[in-house]
């Protein structure tokens, strides 16, 4: 667009100069910035004016390009957030999955393993355990499912709730019926496999909350060969464990995760503590939830250039939700832009000097033409203008030739007005003597007259009678 402006101004300025006006058909509707733009470009000096269209046509073009290859890269770095964030949210989808598959297979194994239904199925008939009974089981099967647990780090916890009350418990994973009513699932659970999140964990003997832990609980149905049911096992992970992006949610990155009954779970923190918290239902709009389609694209929320990445856990059923901040994978490129920009400042101050320079260099002899024109012009005729150039060289035999015309003209003139000087002093000169003789000679009359010379006086009016007849004859010469 500037680009554009500038060359309809440089068309306007040159059409205005070659033709002395502007059809009023074709002439758009000037403003006043445009009107002060072609009084500054006119008021400056020729190498001015070439220094100033000859960046306008370097820089105009450079400055657009680099413009355009900043949008480039910067789209590109987003993209590049974008994909990254998009692989991550895919890693930890996979590892949910790993996890969440983990559990159902340890309760799997639990469910086949035949001395748990034995003991299980004892204890659901009301039959006595034995104290032999009772210690084989809990050195042999207990210490089993225990170091099954240990084996996997993510595990944090197993219980088995059997289907009887008044039995010696295997603490920690064996209870009474009556303790599932301490568990916070309990009101919410229908059977089968289930999911529990962010649920806070309780004393399974006393029903008081732990502050501080949120797992997220698998809850099955243990039964016999027949169907009947032995028990309920529960399996707990911690959530942060499962999803850690949840609870690193900051200025940099925000996560929730969503189950199939629309419940949402996220770090909990307050908008001052994360920024995003205030920006949820905007995000999840973005992340299309309704749609329940997995998705993945860049935004613009709180001024922030964000990647919104939306993931289904299977296993789960739920969705998963990741907000990045590609701000900060953008801050070294746009330090870079800056710097760049800098650098091109600092080029175009360079290449200005240098231009500037260039142009003074190739008006040189047509500002030394206009010098010796302007001593002309003060009365300096005695010039010998002689320059290298073609064009220049033509001028300057044109001024030369100029010049002696001139010269020769005023020495003409001179010599007119000297001769002309001349004869009519001489002319005065001879008209003043002829007078002054004609008139001594009258005086010289009146005073023979007076004396009563009659004589002399007629000779004299003789004599001044020829004078006088001799200067009327030359003067008709």
């Amino acid at each position: 667009r500037l680009l554009f402006l500038s060359i309809i101004f440089l068309k306007k300025l040159l059409f205005k100069e070659k033709t002395g006006k502007i059809s009023k058909v074709t002439e758009p509707k000037r403003k006043l910035g445009d009107e002060k733009c072609e009084t500054w470009f006119r008021g400056l000096k020729l190498n001015q004016k070439f220094t100033v269209t000859s960046l306008i046509f370097i820089f105009i073009p450079l400055f657009g390009m680099m413009c355009f290859g900043f949008r480039s890269i910067k789209k590109n770095a987003i993209d590049h957030g974008v994909n990254e964030a998009v692989t991550a949210i895919d890693l930890t989808c996979a590892e949910v999955n790993a996890k969440a598959n983990a559990c159902s297979m340890v309760v799997d194994t639990l469910q086949e393993y035949e001395p748990l239904e034995k003991y299980l199925l004892h204890l659901r008939r009301g039959e006595e355990i034995s104290e032999s009974y009772y210690q084989q089981f809990r050195n042999n099967s207990i210490s089993i499912i225990d170091k099954m647990q240990e084996a996997m780090p993510d595990l944090y916890q197993i219980h088995i709730f059997a289907m009887a009350d008044g039995f010696l418990e295997q603490q920690p994973i064996l209870y009474q019926k009556e303790k599932m009513k301490n568990c916070a699932w309990y009101r919410s659970y229908q059977g089968g496999g289930q999911w529990f999140f962010d649920i806070q964990e309780k004393n399974i003997i006393s029903g008081t909350k732990k502050e501080g832990s949120h797992l997220m609980t698998y809850v099955r149905e243990l039964r016999d060969q027949s169907g009947g049911r032995l028990g309920v096992i529960e399996v707990s992970m911690r959530m942060a464990d499962i999803f850690p992006e949840i609870y690193r949610s900051g200025d940099s990155s925000w996560a929730c995760f969503v189950d199939e009954n629309w419940n949402l779970y996220d770090c909990g923190k307050t908008a001052a503590a994360c920024k995003w918290q205030s920006y949820r239902g905007l995000i999840l709009f973005r992340a299309g939830i309704r749609d329940r389609k997995e998705s993945q694209q860049s935004a613009v929320i709180d001024r922030k250039n964000v990647a919104i990445v939306l993931r289904k856990v299977d296993k789960l059923n739920g969705m998963f939700v990741t907000l990045t901040n590609l701000d900060d994978a953008t801050g070294n490129m746009i330090k870079q832009q800056q710097r760049m920009l800098l650098e091109f400042a600092g080029f175009g101050l360079l290449l200005i000097v240098v231009v500037n320079l260039i142009v003074r260099g190739l008006l040189k002899e047509f500002y030394d033409v206009l010098c010796e024109m302007r001593q002309i012009d003060n009365g300096t005729t005695k010039i010998k203008v002689c320059y290298s150039a073609e064009e220049m060289r033509e001028m300057s035999y044109g001024i030369n030739g100029m010049l002696e015309r001139i010269q020769k003209q005023n020495e003409e003139s001179i010599k007119r007005e000297a001769a002309l000087k001349d004869t009519a002093i001489r002319a005065m000169q001879n008209q003043i003597n002829a007078h002054f003789i004609y008139n001594v000679l009258e005086s010289i009359k009146m005073m023979a007259e007076i004396d009563e010379e009659y004589t002399i006086s007629d000779a004299v009016t003789a004599l001044g009678e020829m004078l006088h007849y001799n200067m009327r004859w030359n003067k008709f010469l």
